[in-house]
């Protein structure tokens, strides 16, 4: 059924939450925004069903949207100076305000093309003019030719973190410089926006649409984003998701329980430990040379110029230090040497018909442990492996294709996933000090 927005009706499901639908409801619509709204005022969990073809997507929008926009109008002031601060206001008090006064709506599914048929259900009612955004890769957003170009995801993001750093991608610094009335004006155009609006705009006005999509998220009523953004928290704290006092959507949600499984996992291989160590090396032999280059070219000048240039050097390798390198190479080669002799004992047991061999959470935390590795320190850790990854990436002539930090990049995923906040609350949840967990290791001898 066509609609038009302008001719929608006002359904009153309960006696406070009137809500705007683009037509006359059917009885199964009425049925499930009631659920909804119900759900809501009381604050619960819930897992809804409705047959295919009977528009719960359109129904879960109107009903949630018209629920937060009578919160909203039961605290006018507290929205309006929140949504007024904008993009560019008081971190804090935007936060404060937005925390304690008007959750925000996460609506997560499967597939972007999922999430843009959200955009076309949600344009076609009287809520498409609540502020709206969506999250996605730069893979999705990026108009830049020099990451565009780049195959895999993990290295576009490096390449992409190295040209902001130094200030060398046009487009961020375009959006860098916007004010926050002017980003207003480009964005609002009085409907949502899926992704391919936001490139077109982009490439429109020359402004990176990749941050302009997170920077709306920070002051946005309805986020659409996929499952793994909300479920890995590796991603959650990547885009800075807070999901306290929020309303979160999983459509779809059939397909939660093979998604959550794929990003509770983890896998580390002795191939990939070999190679970061290679990586770490090879970004050290760089980082000593550049630093006594920079100390020659220094000798030339007065002390007070040779400090500036070193400084500078510093600068553009932002918080790489070689003592932190090597500190890290360190215990990254007691790693190797340990899942080695954990390997060839009798505490890991096969699995057929996968390769290699498994063993629960206790014992891989302990040799994590005796390798130098922790809750309250990976976190540094996995930040130098990810800094001397944008280094390599850097040095496009200098490094071969093969030292570009695949094997950091997997021994940080790795540890990220061992050490999420995530599975410490899984396992404080069921009350267990320890945390099953499957280490499948593939040993090339």
């Amino acid at each position: 059924m066509v609609s038009n927005p302008s001719s929608s009706t006002e359904v009153w499901i309960n006696s406070k939450t009137p809500i705007k639908f683009p037509f006359e409801p059917y009885e199964c619509q009425r049925i499930f925004m009631k659920n909804v709204i119900d759900v809501l005022d009381m604050k619960l969990d819930a897992a809804l069903e409705s047959p295919t073809g009977t528009g719960k997507t359109l129904s879960l929008l109107c009903s949630t949207l018209a629920w937060v926009q009578k919160l909203k109008e039961s605290k006018p002031m507290d929205f309006a100076t929140w949504q007024s601060s904008g993009a560019g206001g008081s971190e804090k008090t935007e936060d404060k305000l937005k925390n304690s006064f008007i959750p925000t709506i996460f609506y997560a599914s499967r597939t972007h093309s999922q999430l843009e048929q959200v955009v076309h259900e949600l344009n076609r009612t009287e809520y498409k003019w609540v502020k709206t955004t969506i999250l996605g890769s730069r893979e999705h957003f990026c108009i830049n030719q020099k990451v565009k170009k780049i195959k895999e995801s993990n290295r576009q993001a490096h390449v992409c973190r190295g040209l902001v750093s130094k200030r060398s991608c046009h487009y961020y610094n375009k959006f860098d410089a916007l004010t926050t009335d002017k980003a207003n004006e480009i964005l609002e155009k009085g409907e949502a926006m899926d992704i391919e609006d936001f490139v077109k705009i982009g490439t429109q006005n020359s402004i990176c649409p990749y941050f302009m999509s997170r920077q709306r998220s920070e002051t946005a009523e309805l986020i659409l984003l996929p499952y793994n953004y909300i479920i890995d928290p590796k991603m959650r704290r990547r885009y800075k998701l807070d999901l306290k006092n929020s309303i979160v959507i999983f459509d779809e949600a059939h397909n939660l329980e093979s998604i959550c499984e794929s990003n509770a996992s983890a896998e580390l291989s002795s191939t990939s430990i070999a190679l970061c160590i290679e990586e770490l090396k090879k970004v050290l032999a760089l980082l000593v040379e550049e630093e006594e280059n920079a100390r020659e070219e220094a000798d030339n000048e007065t002390e007070a110029f040779g400090s500036q240039k070193i400084d500078l050097t510093r600068k553009l390798i932002e918080n790489l230090r070689t003592e932190d390198l090597m500190a890290l190479l360190e215990k990254v080669f007691t790693l190797e040497e340990n899942f080695d002799k954990l390997f060839e004992s009798d505490q890991l047991k096969s699995v057929p018909p996968l390769d290699g061999k498994a063993s629960d959470g206790a014992i891989l935390l302990d040799t994590l442990a005796n390798s130098g590795f922790d809750g309250n320190s990976v976190e540094r850790f996995v930040d130098i492996l990810r800094d001397a990854i944008s280094y390599l990436l850097s040095k496009n002539e200098e490094v071969s294709l093969t030292e570009k930090g695949d094997g950091m990049e997997s021994v940080a995923d790795f540890l990220l996933s061992i050490y999420s906040t995530h599975a410490q609350e899984v396992a404080a949840a069921v009350g267990d000090e320890h945390i099953k967990v499957n280490i499948h290791f593939h040993l090339n001898f």
